[in-house]
C-alpha cells in the first residue's frame, strides 16, 4: 500500500480487526467529546450490540478509551492513553478521508477469510436482533 506507512498498516494489523473496529473507533474519534453506552453507540452506528460490546472491550484493553460506570451502565469516550494512540488515530481518519476504499481493502485482506468478512459487511440487522 504505497498511501499507507509501514507504521500505519502496523497499527491497523495490530488494532482493527473488522471494518466494524474501523467504524466505531473512527466513529468516537470523531465524536470525543460525547459519552455512550452500547446500546446507544451501536443503534447510532447500526451495529448489533454484541459487536460494539466486544469492540469496545477490546480498545477498552488497548488504551483507546476511558469508561465511566454509572450505577448499571457503562459510558465509554474516546480517551488515548497517550499521544502515540492519539496520533495513530488521526492518521487513520485522514486515510479513512482520502483513500476509503485503499483502507478498507486493507482491512479485508488481513482477515482469515475476507470473502465472509465482506459478506458479513452487507447483513442487515432485524429490529428483533438489535
Amino acid at each position: 500500500m504505497k498511501n499507507f506507512s509501514e507504521e500505519i498498516q502496523q497499527f491497523i494489523r495490530q488494532n482493527i480487526k473488522s471494518v466494524d473496529y474501523l467504524k466505531i473507533l473512527l466513529f468516537l474519534n470523531e465524536n470525543r467529546n460525547q459519552k455512550w453506552t452500547i446500546y446507544n453507540l451501536g443503534k447510532k452506528l447500526y451495529l448489533h450490540h454484541t459487536i460494539v460490546k466486544d469492540t469496545l472491550g477490546f480498545f477498552n484493553k488497548r488504551g483507546f478509551l476511558e469508561v465511566e460506570r454509572q450505577e448499571k451502565e457503562h459510558f465509554y469516550s474516546y480517551n488515548p492513553r497517550n499521544e502515540d494512540l492519539l496520533s495513530m488515530v488521526d492518521q487513520l481518519a485522514q486515510l479513512d478521508r482520502h483513500y476509503p476504499v485503499s483502507l478498507i481493502n486493507f482491512i479485508y485482506s488481513l482477515s482469515r477469510n475476507p470473502i465472509q468478512s465482506f459478506a458479513d459487511a452487507f447483513k442487515l440487522k432485524s429490529e428483533e436482533e438489535e
